[in-house]
């Protein structure tokens, strides 16, 4: 007779027995081919309004065409210092422009990887020891954000931080723009920018509401190009005080600076750190309308009572995704925006949202009652689904619904989804309309928690006419810490001819980063990996860019990276399948 114990411990011998014997390998992965010669597709300048992550016209990588070639590295280049940038091409002048840490700037011929020209010249990049121990980005603080390019007059615009003079002391930001056929400086730049904030409260007199200060802030965010306006967002470095966010404009011809516009519109007297930063993980500004510009903040203050969106009167714009308007002046007015009804929890516990960029989905993904959705993201988990013509406020939910327990009312918006068990998101999402439309999320991967990983949603309509997310499929392999946002490639929105690409990375460290290829349609709930490339060590939050048919990666040592279609077979060359695990520990702050 066995024993009860008897039982527990013979189940206790065969998990380890099964503990002890190597996992089955996956089978390979079918020969990838693509399209040994096709149209080129559209060349992309890096100024995509809306920010998608959608590249619809590269037929040149349609894995459903029947093409026979293998696709894989191009060419590589060695420049110095670590890319946070995107990498970006200016189709005019067939020029790839990589920005760097150090303030590097390099333009390459895009085709052959062949150097144009390299600035080296614009200053002395910052040194995050000046800040008493931030560890977030080392070892230095130069051009961070991903440029904005005006394919009309081949001029790439980057903003970097440097000294005032030498390697230590008074800092400052930049605005640069660079003829990207020569490297050279345009007329009126650089541009210093500082100033007292444009939007300070009426009763706050001038020369003592919020200034702009170099020292404490990081920009982040992806540049927009906009009506002839560079606008770039700030928030803070390691979230060390003092830091509040920021959106500046500046004109692309004179150089004037066009605005000032903080956050929290709260002089200094009132509070040293407002805090507010606009980070998005390096996402871009996003423009949705003409003259509109959506962001999303995270820390800061939150309303400080129950807030309609519209008319919005709020000077505190903490945890919040908001909608800001281009005046006659030039100046930006907030004219909506939402704020999770726990915004205050979510600032102190540094769950913020705005770990992300705002995805404006296309009208296909509307619903009866909400036409025009966009997604926002936090660190939490909720995924926001807001409504872009009525964002939704502060607490304008039923009483009492608030999911703090706090009493206070809840959230007015169609809906919002947490993936049980998993951390929240440090990406921008990314869609694809075609084959019913999905929206593609990397989840990381945190010591102890459940495994991260690329996952697929759908938009579907609730019943009632509003849009919620239905799960569609994950991958099989765990993400770490730091992968990037994903983007997608197709011939248009033609069945069987979409990618998903992403920049995965085994951990935080990026070591042995990958380029990675998968199917957007799961198969029984899975989204099929195609192939995966060896990159070197990556750099967190930093995707791919696409143009031309060919992909584009940085990495964090020092070398840009040209991926397309080779001229070998493809039955020849297989693609790489990874089991590397993932099982990434944050720094001190997981924002830069």
């Amino acid at each position: 007779m066995i024993t009860r114990r008897g039982v527990l411990a013979l189940l206790a011998l065969v998990a380890f027995a099964a503990a002890c014997v190597p996992p089955k390998e996956p089978p390979p992965l079918p020969p990838f081919g693509l399209p040994c010669v096709s149209p080129p597709g559209s060349p992309v300048s890096g100024n995509d309004p809306l920010r998608t992550g959608w590249y619809p016209d590269q037929p040149g990588l349609n894995p459903s065409a029947g093409g026979a070639c293998a696709f894989g590295e191009l060419w590589s280049a060695q420049v110095d210092g670590q890319q946070y940038a995107q990498p970006l091409v200016d189709p005019g002048t067939n020029t790839l422009l990589v920005a760097t840490e150090t303030n590097h700037v390099y333009g390459f011929n895009a085709t052959t990887g062949a150097p144009k020209w390299a600035r080296n010249d614009l200053g002395q990049p910052f040194n995050p020891d000046d800040l008493g121990g931030c560890a977030d980005l080392t070892p230095t603080v130069g051009i961070t954000s991903t440029p904005a390019i005006d394919a009309a007059t081949h001029t790439a615009y980057l903003f970097a931080k440097e000294y005032v003079s030498g390697a230590s002391g008074a800092v400052q930001w930049k605005a640069h723009a660079i003829d990207l056929d020569t490297g050279q400086e345009k007329p009126k730049f650089p541009v210093v920018i500082q100033g007292e904030a444009a939007n300070l409260p009426p009763d706050v007199p001038p020369g003592t509401g919020a200034t702009f200060e170099a020292q404490h802030t990081l920009q982040r965010p992806g540049l927009l190009l906009m009506n002839g306006v560079v606008y770039a967002a700030f928030g803070g470095h390691c979230d060390l005080p003092p830091y509040r966010g920021w959106v500046v404009g500046v004109n692309a011809t004179s150089g004037a600076i066009t605005t000032l516009w903080t956050d929290e519109a709260i002089p200094s007297a009132t509070n040293d750190s407002p805090e507010a930063g606009i980070w998005h993980a390096g996402g871009r500004l996003v423009t949705d309308a003409p003259g509109n510009i959506l962001l999303v903040s995270g820390n800061g203050v939150a309303p400080a009572a129950p807030t309609p969106g519209k008319p919005l009167a709020s000077p505190t714009l903490g945890e919040a995704a908001i909608r800001l308007q281009v005046q006659n002046d030039g100046s930006l007015k907030p004219t909506d925006f939402f704020a999770p009804c726990n915004a205050a929890d979510l600032s102190a516990q540094d769950q913020d949202i705005g770990s992300g960029a705002p995805l404006v989905l296309p009208d296909s993904f509307g619903t009866s009652q909400v036409r025009h959705v966009v997604v926002v993201v936090g660190k939490q988990g909720p995924i926001y689904l807001l409504n872009r013509d009525d964002l939704g406020g502060f607490q304008q939910g039923p009483a009492g619904s608030c999911i703090d327990g706090s009493g206070h009312p809840g959230d007015n918006i169609p809906s919002s989804f947490a993936l049980p068990g998993v951390p929240g998101i440090w990406a921008t999402p990314a869609m694809w309309p075609g084959e019913g439309g999905n929206i593609f999320v990397p989840y990381p991967t945190f010591s102890g928690d459940t495994p991260g990983k690329l996952t697929s949603y759908r938009v579907v309509d609730d019943g009632t006419g509003k849009p919620i997310l239905s799960l569609d499929g994950q991958s099989q392999d765990s993400f770490g810490f730091g992968s990037s946002s994903a983007i997608v490639t197709s011939d248009g929105q033609t069945p069987g001819s979409a990618l998903v690409w992403i920049v995965f990375l085994p951990d935080s460290s990026g070591a042995n980063a990958e380029l990675r290829a998968y199917d957007p349609t799961p198969t029984d709930g899975i989204l099929q990996l195609r192939g995966s490339w060896p990159i070197g060590t990556g750099n967190k939050f930093t995707t791919p860019t696409v143009s031309n048919g060919r992909i584009y990666v940085g990495t964090r040592d020092g070398a840009v990276r040209a991926f397309g279609v080779t001229g070998q077979s493809a039955q020849s060359v297989q693609p790489n399948r990874s089991r590397v695990g993932a099982n990434a520990v944050p720094g001190p702050d997981v924002e830069g």
